[in-house]
């Protein structure tokens, strides 16, 4: 199981640009932690791509992605562009859990 958790720590609305908190938790069927890693990142709504063709390695893509109902000028530049790479990260298994690489 996985997970990926974004919040504003100043409590702004997802739709609203500012400082997230990003917390990528993965654990096994007995709860333990497998990888748990946090980064903070400025954007706005958050979108994902994941690469887990192998086991071993693991591969994160965080985009920001505007929301056609909202009606602030960043949103709608987004939508009209389109989404915007943010970070990649990368995790590779060393026989205990996820390391970043």
């Amino acid at each position: 199981m996985g997970k990926i958790i974004a919040w504003d720590p100043r409590g702004k609305k997802a739709t609203e640009q500012g400082k997230r908190k990003i917390e990528i938790i993965i654990h096994d069927k007995k709860e333990s932690k497998l990888l748990h890693d946090e980064i903070e990142l400025v954007s706005s709504m958050l979108d994902k791509k994941i690469i887990w063709n192998e086991f071993e390695n693991l591969q994160i893509m965080l985009y920001e992605s505007g929301n056609e109902f909202v009606e602030d000028e960043y949103n709608k530049k987004l939508v009209k562009e389109g989404p915007r790479h943010l970070i990649t990260l990368n995790y590779y298994w060393n026989g205990s859990k996820f390391i970043k690489k």
